[in-house]
Parts: structure tokens; sequence; C-alpha cells
């Protein structure tokens, strides 16, 4: 017989990490205070209160930029096309 103790009270954000746990500030990771300045917080205030998505969201952030930059400057280092010398003749 199963017992109504194990499922869920509320209709809240469950944690992404433990499926029966509710996402509330008796967690650790929990922000009482929302992130600021940036609008896809305001958009999705399902994951906005987790500090560790929030910070896997910024990481993933800089990553993209920081492989924007990493491309940009191999761009300048790679020799183009043009500068390579003719390929040697074979017989």
């Amino acid at each position: 017989m199963a017992d109504e103790d194990d499922t869920p009270k509320t209709a809240g954000i469950m944690c992404f990490k433990e499926g029966n746990r509710e996402c509330g500030p008796d967690c650790i990771a929990y922000l009482t205070v929302a992130p600021q300045g940036d609008a896809e917080y305001k958009t999705d205030p399902m994951w906005m209160r987790c500090h560790l998505l929030v910070n896997e969201h910024r990481k993933g952030k800089h990553l993209v930029i920081i492989a924007a930059q990493l491309g940009k400057l191999l761009d300048k280092l790679e020799p183009k096309v043009q500068d390579l010398p003719p390929p040697p003749a074979t017989r």
C-alpha cells in the first residue's frame, strides 16, 4: 500500500538533481536574491533561484565568448591559401 506522504505536497518547483525535493530556501544552493542584469533570468524563473544552474549558465556564456575570441585569433594566425607556396611537382 502506497503512503500519501511519498508524494510531493506542493506543486512548486522541484529540484533538478533530486526529483522528490522542492526547490526552496532550505537548500544551500537556493538564491534568496534573484540574479540581475540578464533578460533570460526574467523570462525563465524556473531555474534562476538555483545557484548551481545559474553558474552553469554563466559558465556556458563565458565559454561561448572565449571560443569566439579564440576563433578570431586563429583566423589572424593561420596562413591564408594565397600565402602558401605551391605544392611540389611530382613525377
